[in-house]
C-alpha cells in the first residue's frame, strides 16, 4: 500500500522524499523505519498478529507476588505500571495453565489462581508482557537491558512534551 501512495503522490507532481513505515514492509517502498511496539512485542501484537512464535518479546515488567488468599494471588504491577487500554499484561513465561491475569487496580494486578499447589510464593517475582508497550514504555523513568537473567545496563527514558 505504501508504494501505491507514493506513485500516486508523485503522478501528481508532488514527490515525497520520506515514507515511513512501523512494521511489516517491502524494503524498496520505504525510506525509514518506526517500528514502535513491533520493536519490542506486546501482548496485542501477540494476539493480533500471531508472531510470538516468530518474534519474541524483549520488553516486559518485573512484579513481586505480595499477597496470596484463596485462589487468587496479587503482584505489585497494576496499571499505573502497565497501560491497559489495549488489554492486560499477559505472562512472559511459561505459567501454569490455571492462572488468569485480572485488574487489580493502580498498584496492584489480581492473578486468579484455581489449584493451591500452582500458587507462588510471597516475594516471587513475575515477568509480565505489557498490553500495550509504547504507553507502558512511558510510565517508566528507566529500562534495564538484560542479556539472560543479568542486568547489562540501564537507560533512562525521556518523558517530555512532545
Amino acid at each position: 500500500m505504501g508504494l501505491h501512495a507514493r506513485l500516486s503522490v508523485e503522478e501528481g507532481l508532488i514527490v515525497l522524499d520520506l515514507i515511513s513505515f512501523g512494521f511489516d514492509c517491502q524494503l524498496g517502498e520505504m525510506t525509514e523505519v518506526q517500528p514502535g511496539s513491533y520493536l519490542f512485542m506486546d501482548t496485542d501484537y501477540g494476539i493480533n498478529e500471531e508472531k510470538f512464535n516468530v518474534f519474541k518479546p524483549a520488553l516486559f515488567v518485573l512484579g513481586t507476588v505480595i499477597s496470596k488468599g484463596d485462589n487468587r494471588f496479587v503482584i505489585d504491577a497494576g496499571i499505573k505500571s502497565h497501560a491497559v487500554e489495549s488489554g492486560l499484561p499477559s505472562f512472559f513465561e511459561s505459567v501454569p495453565s490455571d492462572w488468569q491475569i485480572r485488574n487489580g487496580g493502580d498498584e496492584h494486578m489480581a492473578v486468579d489462581c484455581e489449584l493451591f499447589e500452582t500458587m507462588p510464593q510471597i516475594g516471587d517475582l513475575i515477568k509480565l508482557i505489557p498490553g500495550h508497550v509504547d504507553p507502558t514504555f512511558n510510565l517508566h523513568n528507566q529500562v534495564y537491558i538484560m542479556k539472560g537473567d543479568k542486568v547489562e545496563g540501564i537507560a533512562d527514558i525521556f518523558r517530555g512534551p512532545v
